[in-house]
């Protein structure tokens, strides 16, 4: 997996993280302003509860409500990023996928690809960014960096490429 870009603020954060779980909200709003390329580096994202676990919401099945789940925190592996998830918009995207509208999302799925964070561990290999730093992760969740498209710097028509929400979890944690 290879991320193709995040979002980074421009100015100093006003949010403060609450209670240890992601919070859901309907925009994201002004604060992220610039879209930074990080060199094929990928990412993982979960919210942080402080202790041993983290909380998502996962769709098992098409057309079933969201499952609250905890799952013990990853480890970032070579060339990732662990992100502590702040805030997610609600995509008609992510309506797609929760009500089965869009084929062959991988199952169970952590739906969400509006996704506001900081970064909270970085893997091996990761050059770009840093602990604490603020990130978006968008739609467009990886790209394989080797095909024709991508280099040609057209990562958005990668043939391998995998969709935040869809394909790869989401920030509905």
């Amino acid at each position: 997996m290879h991320i193709s870009g995040t979002y980074q603020s421009q100015s100093p954060p006003t949010d403060q993280k609450k209670g240890g779980v992601g919070h859901l909200c309907c925009t994201i709003g002004p604060a992220l302003t610039a879209i930074k390329a990080l060199s094929h580096e990928t990412y993982e994202i979960f919210s942080m509860t402080g202790v041993t676990n983290r909380r998502a919401m996962v769709v098992r099945a098409p057309g079933t409500p969201l499952a609250l789940v905890e799952r013990p925190p990853p480890d970032p592996k070579h060339g990732q990023v662990v992100i502590d998830v702040h805030a997610c918009g609600v995509c008609r995207t992510d309506l797609h996928v929760v009500d089965g509208e869009l084929d062959e999302p991988r199952l169970p799925i952590i739906p969400g690809h509006e996704v506001v964070g900081r970064v909270a561990a970085v893997g091996q290999g990761v050059e770009t960014l840093v602990v604490g730093q603020r990130v978006g992760v968008p739609w467009l969740g990886s790209t394989c960096g080797t095909c024709a498209f991508c280099r040609a710097g057209q990562e958005n028509l990668c043939i391998r490429a995998g969709f935040t929400g869809y394909t790869l979890d989401g920030g509905y944690a």
